[in-house]
């Protein structure tokens, strides 16, 4: 029963932890989708020289801003695919303590199953002896009663 115990509190504090991270996640994924004006320039900015030949005295504003938003895309489903493969994880582990508490559960039904036939034959040893006891005591009255019959003939 104790062990059961430990895995039930192990089971609820992974339960808390997982609620907790999905929190985190949640509030940085929202975090992450909305960048600020200043961080949208200058992350476009470095697209820009990256993708564009200093020949080029005007921007092509459509290809930034199509960059700019396939790499929040890709930034927003490397996250999303974090959360899975974490959720994933913390799933894994339930299943294991899971499968840890079942098998606890037909190990103490075995024991349980054990004990009964162990304290039905106690049950029955003492009801015997209970039977015997009763015979007994009949027995040394007559006894008693056979002595004293024996000793008035004398």
């Amino acid at each position: 029963m104790e062990t059961y115990t430990k895995i039930k509190a192990s089971f609820d504090e992974i339960a808390r932890e997982i609620s907790e991270k999905q929190k985190l996640y949640i509030e940085n994924a929202r975090k992450k989708k909305a960048p600020t004006a200043s961080k949208r320039n200058s992350h476009s900015h470095d697209l820009h020289t990256k993708y564009f030949p200093r020949s080029f005295s005007e921007p092509n504003a459509v290809a930034i801003e199509d960059l700019t938003h396939k790499y929040q895309e890709l930034d927003e489903v490397n996250i999303e695919s974090d959360i899975i493969r974490e959720r994933q994880e913390d799933i894994n582990q339930i299943e294991r303590l899971m499968t840890e508490v079942n098998q606890m559960t037909i190990d103490m039904a075995t024991e349980v199953e054990a004990a009964d036939s162990k304290l039905e034959q106690i049950h029955e040893n003492a009801r015997s002896t209970k039977e015997n006891t009763k015979k007994a005591l009949v027995e040394i009255g007559q006894g008693a009663d056979y002595q004293k019959k024996s000793q008035k003939k004398m």
